[in-house]
């Protein structure tokens, strides 16, 4: 017997596509949401950390939704092992403009199909 039908759940609990409105109301969500939207109300910089799976990236989309749309977009952007040239590229894609380019005499970077924007080719070079 799955873990869905022994505790009767209609769908997967512990998906990373959950609708912020079906988010649990927690009282840690609430508060760094409001860190994170005062920071960003005084032009300041604001960080959180923490372990994997530990909910980060849950208040700020929280915090998100209570921006408006026409003033603020929003990119996502995934921290890995990787230069710090892909990280610059992914923000660059979630703005639809051209990424870093390398110095003269340098191979250009690889960057992976996922993290091309749709004009761009499907290639992963």
């Amino acid at each position: 017997m799955s873990y869905k039908t022994f505790f009767g759940f209609q769908k997967e609990p512990f998906s990373q596509d959950i609708r912020v409105e079906d988010f649990y109301p927690l009282p840690g969500l609430q508060a760094a949401s409001e860190r994170f939207l005062y920071a960003l109300n005084l032009g300041a910089a604001s960080i959180i950390t923490g372990d994997v799976g530990s909910g980060r990236s849950t208040p700020l989309r929280y915090a998100a939704t209570k921006l408006h749309p026409f003033q603020y977009k929003v990119v996502s952007v995934v921290a890995s092992t990787d230069s710090m040239a892909d990280i610059l590229r992914q923000i660059c894609n979630g703005f639809d403009v051209d990424g870093p380019t390398p110095l003269p005499g340098l191979p250009k970077p690889c960057v992976p199909p996922s993290w091309k924007s749709p004009r761009e080719s499907r290639s992963p070079c």
